[in-house]
């Protein structure tokens, strides 16, 4: 298999082209709204994933459809994205879809315990701790939950992420991860 790179990033989604981001339209329309720190993080799971999803575009209206956080992360990150053109026989349609795709994954849940066991079944030192989207301290609290350490978490606080340039060990395996 021919593996497309963008900037260095690997593309494994299917998609029909790639393209700059400055060509893409998002759609003003969108009720989510990406913070800075969102469109930071998935910029870093991107880099260490690649691409594995393409951005949907509408070839009714031309407005991004589904996929403006990874839009905003291509920007950031300064290369094309994976775009896939679809029709929509409406603009009831287009917007339906696009609410949709964001309430869609408002309505799952997380088991912290199947979250644990995945965390342990994955080796850090050769994927970077960038691929999860948690940090080496939300992945520990996960973890001492589980374990009966803790009661409760606290991963919401985003005012303790970092945008890069910090070296943590690791408490567990004592790897140093760089966020």
């Amino acid at each position: 298999m021919d593996i497309k790179h963008t900037n260095g990033i690997p593309v494994y989604c299917l998609h029909e082209q790639m393209m700059d981001p400055d060509r893409l339209i998002p759609n003003p329309k969108n009720p989510n709204k990406h913070t800075d720190e969102q469109i930071r993080l998935l910029s870093k799971i991107i880099r260490a994933n690649g691409w594995r999803e393409a951005v949907t575009s509408s070839d009714l209206s031309g407005y991004i459809v589904r996929g403006h956080g990874r839009y905003e992360a291509a920007k950031l990150l300064g290369c094309q994205v994976p775009v896939n053109v679809q029709h929509y026989e409406s603009m009831d349609d287009e917007l339906a879809d696009l609410i949709a795709d964001n309430r869609i994954a408002e309505l799952s849940t997380q088991s912290k315990e199947e979250l644990s066991i995945l965390f342990n079944e994955i080796d850090f030192e050769s994927i970077g701790e960038d691929a999860t989207g948690f940090t080496v301290d939300e992945i520990s609290q996960i973890q001492d939950l589980i374990s009966g350490e803790v009661e409760s978490l606290d991963l919401d606080d985003t005012d303790n992420r970092n945008d890069g340039g910090v070296t943590v060990v690791c408490p567990k395996c004592g790897f140093e991860h760089e966020i």
